[in-house]
């Protein structure tokens, strides 16, 4: 069976010879120039390259690749830099805002900036949109979750084979080919690269296909091959660091002396009595009620509790919880509300494409019983594994050691990819780093002034060591009143 996936995994890539279909008839390119915020010229390349949306299908439709290849502003002292961005989301728009531009422009000072986006990203064919009744109870229970969204992702399927669309090609191995291929329609022999959550997915693919193409790679908040479902207990940590930095706070932790045993205890009220919110439909704009259980509490947490936006509200919102007044909880469930009325081809498709290795399905399913969160911390993965189409072979091997320098960069408080993921995922890179900052969740890793430093530095050479960066403190917000220093949208 090791051998079966490592000669697939080698033939997910061809090499850069095997590029042989017409790229002039498939890459249209528009040249401009577009000023930063602070007055700089920079000359962009905006791009898109059609490929397959299944390569393994003789009569695929072919979908857009859309990118965007920044120009350095000096001689370019580095190989070209690859960007690639966490799951769902384009990145090839910052090339066109001024603001964005201006953080790009250190690295494009060394090098080119290729910007990629994921596959998908811009097809409006791959999102289903609920046609049902509004889902009133499907916070909760998971029993509830479950049936809807299986009916929902039933429907969808039906609805994505009407409009043509292969949901199995939306997985690891075409992403990594879509760079490959773009890459060598530029005309890139040589590279480095910079993924950031689900981006460090296909970075790792590429590391183990390409090798000898890869110059360096810098891996922020690291998802490996074989860790897209995440183990409960690393949550269960996760919501642990808050509470103790809730006990040191003092003045939270005279009516909050332990924020897991208030967790447990508002789970337990919502388990006897779900309460009532009211949102608002994200499309039609209707007002609705739905009720919330304990899943819809942990499914908050789970998807804001390492923002650490989010972080500073989450003991006034369990606070006020154990006092009846869910105001900060509805502002939350209208923030999230939108994953069961919508379904992404292309998200949930990748999202269960590597498939979970047996031994890390029992633990999940053995932590799942114990944990605060329960199976929430896959959501909404776990409903549909099962019964969504697979795709080919999971990748969920590794091959041997690799010797590309690799830095390595995880939130201390990033409970969706835990600095552990990264700890393990190194050991196969023996020419590596790791940096962990204080106090970040998993959206900010890349707005650190020192992140940016380090970052600069090792793509220009520069070997780096482990290290604890601070990133400042989290500064909780009051349990009561209203006329706060720092504030949260939920409070508005």
């Amino acid at each position: 069976m090791m051998v079966k996936r490592l000669i697939f995994f080698f033939a997910c890539l061809c090499p850069l010879s095997c590029y042989c279909q017409a790229q002039e008839n498939r890459l249209t390119t528009t040249d401009t120039v577009v000023t930063s915020s602070e007055g700089v010229k920079v000359k962009v390349q905006f791009g898109i390259l059609k490929v397959p949306e299944n390569r393994d299908a003789a009569h695929s439709r072919l979908i857009d690749i859309h990118f965007a290849l920044m120009k350095t502003t000096s001689a370019g002292i580095t190989p070209p830099l690859i960007y690639l961005e966490g799951g769902g989301s384009p990145s090839s728009w910052q090339a066109k805002d001024p603001h964005y531009l201006t953080d790009w422009l250190p690295y494009l000072a060394q090098s080119d900036v290729l910007l990629i986006d994921q596959r998908g990203t811009h097809d409006r064919d791959l999102v289903y949109i609920w046609e049902g009744e509004f889902p009133t109870d499907v916070l909760v229970s998971e029993d509830k979750a479950a049936r809807h969204y299986q009916k929902m992702a039933t429907r969808a399927l039906e609805v994505f084979r009407e409009r043509g669309v292969d949901v199995t090609g939306y997985h690891l191995a075409e992403n990594a080919r879509d760079v490959e291929e773009v890459t060598a329609a530029l005309g890139l022999e040589k590279f480095a690269l910079f993924g950031y959550s689900y981006g460090t997915r296909i970075s790792l693919m590429l590391l183990q296909a390409l090798p000898r193409r890869i110059s360096r790679a810098v891996l922020a908040a690291t998802d490996g091959l074989d860790q897209s479902f995440n183990l409960p207990a690393d949550a269960d940590a996760h919501f642990a660091k808050l509470s103790a930095m809730v006990a040191a706070d003092t003045a939270l932790s005279r009516d909050i002396p332990d924020l897991a045993a208030l967790l447990r205890q508002v789970m337990q009220n919502l388990k006897n009595e779900p309460v009532e919110v009211t949102v608002t439909h994200p499309l039609t704009g209707t007002s609705h009620q739905i009720l919330v259980g304990p899943l819809g509490l942990a499914l908050i947490l789970r998807m804001d509790m390492d923002d650490a936006t989010d972080i500073p509200v989450i003991p006034r919102l369990l606070y006020s919880l154990s006092k009846g007044n869910t105001k900060i909880l509805r502002w939350f469930v209208q923030k999230r509300i939108v994953y069961f009325l919508a379904v992404p081809a292309n998200g949930l498709s990748q999202g269960i494409e590597s498939g979970v290795a047996p031994n890390r399905r029992q633990k999940i399913r053995r932590q799942a019983h114990s944990s605060l969160f329960g199976n929430s911390v896959n959501f909404p993965f776990y409903l549909v594994l099962d019964t969504w189409p697979k795709t080919r072979e999971p990748l969920i091997s590794y091959v041997d050691t690799l010797t590309v320098p690799v830095l390595f960069i995880s939130g201390e408080l990033d409970a969706r990819t835990p600095p552990s993921q990264a700890q393990e995922i190194r050991k196969r890179y023996p020419s590596s780093a790791h940096l962990v900052v204080e106090n970040a969740g998993h959206e900010q890793l890349l707005s650190h002034p020192e992140i940016k430093k380090r970052v600069m530095q090792f793509l220009n050479g520069k070997g780096l060591k482990d290290e604890q960066i601070h990133a400042g403190s989290i500064l909780f917000i009051p349990l009561t009143g209203s006329d706060l220093p720092e504030a949260h949208p939920s409070l508005e």
